[in-house]
């Protein structure tokens, strides 16, 4: 008894593992983001001046749309075209991407392959949320569909 349930644990590990390994068709499309959310750690750590640099960056990043389009070419549509983070965006804008690994997208620079973004897909509680490596919270995130 104990053999099948081992098994059968390790089918369900397997199979898992296998449903987390991005594709292409995964991620081409456009993905809007609905809020940002900060470690609630963080968030009680913050004094009156980083909270209020806080309500700007979710004010910057709520509706702002990434593009992964299927030539591998990386955009973004800003509401806010005359925002910090629409500026410091720039840097991304049509750039390339590419799935690492299996689970990881990489934004890079064609010419010298210099990694410019990396971020997680992942999604927790019917909610999907992209992760980037450098910053200190993730963005709740939807799939547009087509034609949006």
């Amino acid at each position: 008894m104990k053999k099948y349930i081992l098994i059968s644990i390790l089918l369900i590990q397997v199979s898992f593992l296998h449903s987390q390994t991005l594709k292409k068709e995964d991620i081409m499309g456009s993905w809007k983001v609905s809020r940002i959310i900060f470690h609630p750690e963080i968030s009680a750590a913050l004094n009156e001046n980083k909270k209020t640099a806080i309500k700007k960056l979710e004010q910057e990043f709520t509706g702002l749309t990434y593009l992964f389009n299927t030539d591998n070419t990386f955009n973004f549509i800003s509401p806010l075209k005359n925002s910090d983070l629409f500026q410091e965006l720039g840097k991304v804008k049509n750039k390339q991407w590419k799935i690492t690994d299996g689970k990881r997208i990489d934004v890079f620079e064609q010419k010298n392959n210099g990694l410019i973004l990396v971020m997680e897909l992942r999604t927790w509680e019917n909610k999907t949320y992209f992760i980037m490596e450098e910053l200190p919270f993730m963005l709740e995130v939807s799939k547009l569909e087509t034609g949006q």
